[in-house]
Order: structure tokens, then sequence, then C-alpha cells
């Protein structure tokens, strides 16, 4: 029988260029799946019961990085910066604007709304969350895999000014690949990754975990912020020959 990946359904592209990364590298083709009733090899973002040979990304890793408000505050239980996420209908900002958010699972930007005064909070459902709004001088996207940051982009903006622009999404910007390896440069950013993957490992004894964070450089509050996880991060060819380098050996080398 041929073994499965089981993807989440948002990120089959994604799990099948990995997919293709693997067979590259010498790996038997894997088939992608969203039916979890069959033998899994290992988990692309689907958290849900199933017969897996577990030893990458467990489910309870995948529902933690699918919430935000969860991920956020467990960032911030272990002393990293992250949004702090309130109900409208328990707390009320004092400052404006903040971003209010209708779905807490969501990807990208999807269902997240700017909010600049409290006669338009007013109007919104008092069931969502806001955050804070912090004004972030650069974006990254960090893939950390097996404990190992192999790939930073920098979010860059596509038009010619980004005066009232509150949020970068994919319709208005996009990825650029950064050189973190010049000396003296990203290292505050490294640390911050590094520190959240040490903690991460040990929450969830020892597995080997894959993933995306995007993190803000909170220009006014002068550190890195991490706005939320990917268990399901999307992937280009390169980076996806990056994870198979690394998951490539733990599915089939180490068994």
């Amino acid at each position: 029988m041929s073994k499965l990946i089981l993807a989440h359904s948002g990120s089959i592209p994604s799990t099948k260029i990995l997919r293709d990364a693997l067979v590259n590298l010498g790996y038997p083709k894997l088939l992608v799946t969203r039916n979890a009733s069959k033998p899994i090899i290992f988990r692309y973002g689907n958290s849900e019961p199933a017969n897996c040979y577990e030893i990458l990304n467990p489910p309870s890793f995948i529902r933690m990085t699918s919430d935000k408000k969860i991920f956020s505050g467990y960032c911030d239980n272990i002393g990293i910066s992250a949004p702090i996420f309130s109900k409208l209908n328990k707390v009320l900002p004092d400052s404006f604007p903040v971003l209010v958010r209708s779905t807490l699972t969501g990807q990208g930007s999807e269902g997240i709304y700017p909010v600049k005064t409290l006669d338009e909070l007013s109007k919104i459902d008092t069931n969502w969350h806001w955050v804070p709004y912090y004004n972030l001088k650069n974006e990254y996207r960090v893939h950390v895999v097996c404990g190992e940051i192999v790939k930073v982009f920098r979010k860059k903006f596509e038009g010619e000014s980004e005066d009232g622009i509150i949020i970068r999404n994919n319709s208005n910007s996009h990825f650029s690949l950064v050189n973190t390896n010049k000396d003296g440069e990203f290292v505050k950013l490294k640390l911050v990754v590094s520190t959240l993957v040490e903690e991460l490992t040990a929450k969830f004894n020892n597995y080997k975990l894959f993933f995306a964070l995007d993190i803000g450089w909170g220009q006014n509050e002068r550190e890195y912020i991490i706005l939320e996880a990917n268990s399901a991060p999307g992937l280009n060819e390169s980076t996806a020959l990056e994870y198979a380098k690394r998951i490539g050996p733990i599915l089939y080398e180490n068994r």
C-alpha cells in the first residue's frame, strides 16, 4: 500500500510540492490525501485522528498553531512578544486603530478588519476578537524545520506608497528571500525563533516540528513580535527542497 500524507484541504498544492521534492531526493513517491481513515506517514496541517506514524508535527501541535489566540497566549506566557487577543464583549480597546478578527483560524489576512474609531467598533459583532495594531516596519516569514531556520523572507509592499496601508496582504505585497547569513544581521530574530523552537520542542516531547512563522518588527516596541504560526505553510520548489532534505531522513533513514 502506498504511504500517504494527510493534508489540510487548503494546503494540497504545497503538500504536493513537498511530496515532489522528496521524490527528487530519491525517496518513494507519497500520495496526498484528506482521508484520515487511511494509514498516514505524516501530516501537513491536518490534525484529524488518524493511523499515523507520529514523529513529525503531532495533532496537538497543529491544533495549537491553527488557533491564533491559543498560540499567541502560549508565546506571551513564555516571554515572547505576540498579539494579545481580547473579546469585544469582555474588553474594549482604549486606543485606536485596532485589528478585529472574525475568526481565530483564518489564513493570510482572512477575517482581519482594521477599525479606527470607537464608532466603527460599535458596529462590529461583539463575539469577535481584537488585537492591538502594531506599527510594523518590516514583516518576515521564517521557515523552521526540525529545529533549524531554513529560509527567511521579507514581505515587500508592491505599490508606490504604504501611506494608509494597515495590513500587508497577498494582494498588495509579496515575500522576497533575504540573506540571513551575514555576520551581525538578524541576530535578534534568530534568537527569538530559537527560543520559541526550544520551548516548543520541550512542550511537544521532542517531536520533530516544522512550521512557518509570520514575524513583525515593531517600530515603536523595538522588538520582534510573533504574529502567527502555520503548520501547513505555502511552499515553492526551493523552500520545499529544504523541508524535504530534513524530513526525508526522519521518515525513512531513522526508522
